[in-house]
């Protein structure tokens, strides 16, 4: 009966999705412990004005970051598929030729940073421009990190690129305690972004050492198909962010200031959902993509995926239905119980939120563009309803939900359409 469970547990194991998405989904987990823990010391340091602002910042990075995020799943469509081609060559090719054009942007962006820097200060009511200023030099070294990522990932190498995602999670939360800890504030819990992002850098040139030292004049016949495919990752990724930053973004700008602290607390527990689901999804993507370029069958990819992730999601609805007050306890203490009554419609919305992202990751792993316009109408629906109705929590909660179940009613009804023709 044992050696029965165990052959079956090996059988199972042998799935790419499975195995990868246990890596993804442990490492996940523990890098999501490492920020459960930065959130809860700096929640409860900083209190619900400066920790809104903290949220505001770090979703504004997001946004800023949609950029590398494009870049990103550019280059693992394209390196998995090449993989699957055995072109080992032309990936380190590719690898060389991004570096030597991000080399060019990095004076550039490093003015534009300090340019809008006051213009930021201003709109978010900030402090001291500084604030933004730490974030603005984080996005663009994070530049490096991100390329050097996206091939680990476009590789398959899941492992490593869970293990450079977990130190970087260590290394925040302990100079965040420090900096906190010696009187530094707010600055305690921004500056780590920072000096994370070096040794990010630092790591992820060690793992991606075997390109550093690769071919550099490969051709590339795909140099125009891979820009084309790059506008759709734009606008998916910019209606992506969007959902899940501009509410935050609003909400302190239209909110009071401790009412922005609280939606930014309510935000950042339900994304727990959305984390603990989307290292899935980052297995499925290349892993789709490559299986399309050897033409193999998808479908062996996609439906295991989307069962993890119903299964992640499915859980995680439980525990915020039943233990809400709990888990308010564990991240932020009693002072935000205020939230209460809106975690379960958060989580809610969190949760369709994810499957929205699973769809539209397995729309562009196949080349399929056509339902970014679903997700970009959706983003902008979001901005002219918070715009128009935000006296108070409660009414942007309800537009999250919303706004997250449309989509996913669109994208479900898109992908049996598809499967159908």
């Amino acid at each position: 009966m044992f050696e029965k469970i165990k052959e079956i547990i090996f059988k199972v194991l042998e799935n790419r999705v499975v195995s990868g998405s246990l890596v993804m989904v442990i490492g996940g987990f523990l890098i999501s412990l490492t920020n459960y823990f930065y959130h809860l010391i700096t929640a409860r340091t900083l209190g619900p004005r400066d920790y809104g602002t903290l949220d505001s910042l770090v979703s504004l990075l997001t946004q800023i970051s949609i950029p590398l995020a494009v870049v990103s799943m550019v280059i693992i469509r394209y390196v998995s598929s090449f993989k699957g081609q055995a072109r080992t060559k032309t990936i380190e090719s590719f690898f060389w030729k991004i570096n030597k054009r991000l080399l060019f942007l990095t004076p550039p962006l490093l003015i534009l940073v300090f340019l809008v820097t006051p213009l930021v200060t201003n709109f978010l009511h900030l402090s001291s421009p500084f604030l933004f200023l730490w974030i603005g030099l984080s996005f663009v070294f994070g530049i490096f990190i991100s390329v050097g990522k996206s091939f680990i990932q476009g590789l398959c190498r899941f492992l490593p690129l869970t293990i450079v995602g977990i130190a970087e999670g260590i290394f925040r939360l302990l100079l965040t305690i420090i900096l906190i800890a010696w009187g530094w504030g707010l600055f305690g819990a921004i500056v780590p972004f920072f000096a994370m992002t070096v040794l990010s850098l630092v790591l992820t040139l060690i793992l991606v050492r075997d390109l550093l030292f690769g071919e550099r004049n490969e051709p590339i016949p795909e140099k125009k198909e891979i820009f084309t495919f790059t506008l759709p990752v734009f606008f998916n990724n910019i209606g992506v962010t969007s959902l899940i930053t501009t509410d935050v973004i609003l909400a302190r700008h239209f909110l009071s200031a401790t009412d922005a602290g609280f939606y930014a607390a309510l935000s950042t527990l339900s994304k727990i959902i959305y984390f603990a689901a989307v290292p899935v999804v980052g297995v499925i993507f290349p892993l789709i993509s490559e299986a399309q370029a050897a033409k193999e069958n998808v479908k062996k990819i996609i439906f295991p995926g989307l069962l993890i992730i119903g299964l992640i999601v499915g859980s995680a609805l439980i525990v915020f239905g039943f233990f809400p007050k709990l888990m308010i306890l564990l991240l932020f203490g009693e002072k935000y119980f205020f939230i209460e009554p809106f975690i379960i419609y958060f989580a809610l919305a969190m949760s369709f939120y994810t499957f929205d992202v699973a769809f539209l990751n397995i729309f562009l792993a196949q080349k399929m563009a056509t339902p970014i316009f679903f997700v970009c109408l959706a983003a902008l629906l979001q901005i002219i309803l918070i715009t128009l109705f935000h006296q108070s929590i409660g009414q942007i909660v309800n537009i999250f939900v919303f706004i997250s179940s449309l989509l996913f009613a669109l994208l479900l009804l898109y992908y049996f359409r598809s499967e159908k023709s």
